[in-house]
């Protein structure tokens, strides 16, 4: 009850006290590891998660909740192994495969993520994020078409996740396709008007435009919200160069 309610240091006490009585417990171990992976404690999640496998070693959830600790303790390889381990166990799960087509990401093997976010997509058929991700895949492999069709498809699905529109955007910016790659960064500005990778990218496109002083208005945004961003000081440098 505590972790569906975010109390997750709450239900680490509760879990520690049931375990002192019993160390036996998997699913003990196993919810510590979700609440501890809530927390940022990704390390003892995948060992709460690991003494949930010794417990239960035919536990899948197990295997993928480790896998997506490893995966954000950068630990690639041991990620992708525990997924293996969970579509051995489960081969119909479509969580199991996004998840693998993450790391594959992490590992810059594109056509291996494709797969897998396409096998997630063949078992559960209006899975958005599939669709998003199989579309920024596709993108990284220099197939802007195919993107397209992926992430007009999420975007369908899930018509307020900005991050669809704004890779449908940065897709439309390569293939020069200015006006609607200008229309979606737009309309994700239009959801968040404080997102400042929206304005970075506007202001990108403004100044494949030619036009520079709208190029400049959306980079000073950026750096009203992010003072700090190095590379949005440098464009607006070279902005001030070409206008002398």
């Amino acid at each position: 009850m505590k972790i569906k309610k975010d109390d997750f240091i709450g239900s680490v006490n509760d879990l520690n006290i049931a375990l002192n009585s019993n160390n036996k417990g998997f699913e003990a171990y196993f919810l510590r590891g979700v609440a501890k992976f809530n927390l940022g404690d990704y390390k003892g999640a995948e060992l709460d998660f690991s003494s949930t496998i010794s417990l239960h070693p035919l536990y899948v959830r197990a295997y993928f909740f480790r896998g997506i600790s490893r995966d954000r303790l950068y630990e690639y390889s041991h990620a992708l192994r525990d997924f293996d381990y969970a579509l051995e166990i489960d081969p119909f799960n479509p969580e199991a495969f996004m998840a693998r087509g993450d790391t594959k990401m992490h590992l810059k093997d594109f056509k291996g993520a494709v797969s897998d976010y396409t096998s997630a997509i063949d078992l559960k058929e209006n899975l958005s994020s599939a669709y998003l991700n199989r579309g920024i895949a596709l993108y990284f492999l220099k197939k802007n078409l195919q993107a397209l069709e992926d992430l007009d498809k999420a975007i369908k699905l899930d018509y307020f996740n900005i991050e669809g529109w704004l890779k449908r955007g940065m897709v439309k910016y390569e293939i020069d396709s200015l006006d609607a790659a200008l229309s979606d960064f737009n309309q994700v500005i239009e959801f968040d008007r404080k997102n400042p990778y929206a304005y970075f990218q506007r202001g990108l496109t403004y100044l494949k435009l030619q036009d520079t002083s709208a190029a400049l208005a959306d980079y000073n945004k950026v750096v009203s919200f992010e003072p700090n961003n190095a590379l949005t000081h440098y464009n607006i440098a070279i902005i001030k160069s070409q206008q002398k």
